[in-house]
């Protein structure tokens, strides 16, 4: 006879066998390296937006990571799906000097957007996102 203590352990390791399976490689994600005037951008984003309709995977969103190290890596939980996107990559470099801030100590790095607006609010780089890996090198230069 089985008993309901049986069952549950059942259930259980059925359940967690069902949430393994579905945590395997087959994520859509994107990923790369970024440079600027041929070094790699260290702490900027990038930002994928969602051109035309959704596909048979549905509704998509706009999809942001960090820069770090001149890669970047966008999916692995982070709603990427398949189809077409624009592509804007920002980067707020350290200017060197300190600026007020309202919150303690008072003081913040004050950063400048230094990626032209080619790359960024003005990209005409898109991206067709396919399910499973994708790659996409950005080269990017200041002129």
């Amino acid at each position: 006879m089985v008993s309901f203590r049986h069952l549950w352990i059942g259930f259980a390791a059925t359940l967690a066998a069902v949430v393994l399976v579905g945590c395997g490689s087959n994520e859509t994600r994107l990923e790369g390296s970024v440079t600027f005037d041929g070094q790699p951008l260290d702490g900027g984003t990038m930002t994928l937006f969602p051109i035309g309709e959704p596909g048979s995977e549905g509704k998509r969103i706009p999809v942001s990571g960090e820069i770090k190290e001149g890669r970047y890596a966008l999916g692995d939980g982070k709603n990427l799906r398949p189809g077409m996107y624009r592509v804007e990559a920002y980067w707020h470099k350290k200017t060197g000097k300190q600026i007020p801030s309202g919150d303690p100590p008072n003081t913040v790095d004050e950063t400048k957007q230094v990626v032209p607006e080619k790359y960024n609010k003005n990209s005409q780089t898109t991206v067709d996102i396919k399910a499973g890996a994708n790659k996409l090198d950005l080269p990017l230069t200041s002129k």
